[in-house]
């Protein structure tokens, strides 16, 4: 019997096919999760074409910069789960700002970026968006 057989499991960071989000999502279908996966509408492309390569795997829309939206979040995966929610909420990112932090997106240094970029994807995302997550499970 696979470890995670019966498991269902909402992951929610993944960017692209090379995330840590992504590695983790193949693995826990390995081992025989149920998987939903959330994205921001501007990873919504890739996302789902992601999705696709593990049969059943919904997505559902959510920044986790949104109460609103991580509200949302878990009462559509409740619906897709049958009415039980995730055994865990984490949150994994290979963000590609986190490659831009100290640039200006082209490689150039950038003050700006590096303020505005770091709080928004350090604070709001990867420190707010586990806290509110979590408090949901």
């Amino acid at each position: 019997m696979p470890l995670l057989e019966g498991k269902k499991v909402l992951i929610a960071g993944i960017a692209n096919h090379r995330s840590i989000g992504w590695a983790i999502a193949q693995a826990f279908a390995r081992e025989g999760a149920q998987l939903a996966f959330t994205y921001q509408e501007r990873m919504e492309k890739y996302v789902k074409e992601l999705a696709e390569k593990i049969p059943n795997t919904p997505t559902i829309l959510c920044d986790v910069q949104s109460d609103e939206q991580i509200d949302s979040a878990f009462e559509k995966a409740g619906e897709l789960f049958g009415g039980i929610l995730p055994d865990h909420a984490r949150r994994f990112s290979n963000c590609p700002g986190h490659q831009r932090l100290f640039t200006g997106g082209d490689g150039t240094p950038s003050r700006a970026a590096h303020a505005g970029q770091w709080r928004r994807q350090h604070i709001d995302t990867d420190l707010y968006g586990k806290r509110a997550c979590n408090a949901q499970v």
